[in-house]
C-alpha cells in the first residue's frame, strides 16, 4: 500500500477531469491550484466541451490524453462519478481523488452510489481518496490538489483531515502562525483508502528518513495530527499508531462528545 499512496502524493502527471473555463467552477479552482502551486509536473484537463483552459491543451475524453496519468482529480457531477471513474480505470491511472459530493453523506440513494464507486475501485485495483473531501497538499511537490487556498508553507508536519472544513480551518490558522507541512490530506467519505493506510505510509517514511537522514533526526520528529469523525478499522488503528508514537509525535483531534457536534458531523 505504500507504493499506492507515494503515487497518489507524489504523481509525475495529473489529470483533472470535470476542469472547466468557468473560473468560478470547482473543476477551474483545482487546475489553477495545480498550475499556479509551482507542481512541475504534467497537467492534463479533461472537458467534452473544451480545447484549451487556463492556457493547457484540453482533452475531450480521458482515453486521449496521450499518457496514463499517475493521479486522476474528479471534479463531476455525483450521478457520472462511477462512469468517469470506470474510464480512468480502464485507461490505467491507479490513484484517484475524487473530490464530487452526493454520496452517502446524502442519504440512501447517496449510499448506492458510493458502493458503486467501491466496486470500481476493487476491479481496477485503484487507491481511491474521497469521495466528498477537498483533496490534498504535498508541499515537497508543490502539488495543490485542492480547492481550497494557496499551498501551504512547507515543514514536517503531517496532517489528516476527515472534514474539508476543519481542515480550511486549519489551512488559515497554519499561514497565520507561520506553521508548514509537508503534507495535508482531507478523506472525506473514506470510500477507498483510509486514515490506517497514511499512518503506514507515514510511518514508513520517518523511519526512513530517521535511519538515512542526519539533518533530519538533527531537527527531532515529523509530528502527524489527525482530525478524525469515525474510524475504518479501530483494531488496526491502535496497531499503527502504537508504533508510529515510538518514533514521532501523533495527536488527535476527536469530536461529537456533544449533541450538537455529532449533528455537525458530516463523515461519521
Amino acid at each position: 500500500m505504500s507504493s499506492q499512496v507515494q503515487t497518489l502524493l507524489a504523481p509525475r502527471s495529473v489529470a483533472i477531469v470535470g476542469a472547466s473555463a468557468n473560473r468560478q467552477k470547482l473543476g477551474n479552482i483545482v487546475l489553477r491550484n495545480i498550475k499556479d502551486g509551482g507542481y512541475t509536473g504534467r497537467l492534463y484537463p479533461v472537458n467534452p466541451n473544451e480545447n484549451s483552459i487556463e492556457g493547457l491543451q484540453s482533452y475531450n475524453q480521458y482515453v486521449h490524453i496521450p499518457e496514463i496519468p499517475d493521479l486522476a482529480v474528479i471534479v463531476v457531477p455525483a450521478a457520472i462519478v462511477a462512469p468517469v471513474l470506470r474510464e480512468v480505470g480502464q485507461k490505467g491511472t491507479r490513484a484517484v481523488v475524487v473530490i464530487s459530493a452526493g454520496f452517502k453523506e446524502e442519504g440512501r440513494e447517496g449510499a448506492v452510489r458510493e458502493a458503486e464507486l467501491q466496486e470500481i475501485v476493487r476491479e481496477y485495483d485503484i487507491t481511491l481518496l474521497g469521495p466528498n473531501c477537498l483533496g490534498f497538499v504535498n508541499t515537497r511537490r508543490r502539488l495543490n490538489a485542492t480547492f481550497g487556498q494557496k499551498i501551504l508553507n512547507k515543514g514536517d508536519m503531517h496532517f489528516l483531515s476527515q472534514s474539508g472544513a476543519i481542515a480550511s480551518s486549519l489551512f488559515d490558522w497554519a499561514e497565520h502562525h507561520d506553521i508548514g507541512f509537508e503534507d495535508f490530506i482531507t478523506m472525506g467519505n473514506k470510500a477507498g483508502i483510509t486514515e490506517n493506510d497514511f499512518l503506514m505510509y507515514w510511518h514508513d517514511q520517518i523511519r526512513s528518513k530517521q535511519k538515512d537522514d542526519k539533518k533530519f533526526n538533527e531537527s527531532g520528529y515529523a509530528p502527524i495530527g489527525m482530525y478524525l469523525e469515525s474510524l475504518a478499522d479501530g483494531t488496526t488503528f491502535i496497531e499503527v499508531a502504537s508504533a508510529v508514537a515510538n518514533h514521532t509525535h501523533l495527536f488527535l483531534l476527536k469530536t461529537g462528545r456533544t449533541p450538537a457536534a455529532k449533528t455537525a458531523m458530516k463523515h461519521n
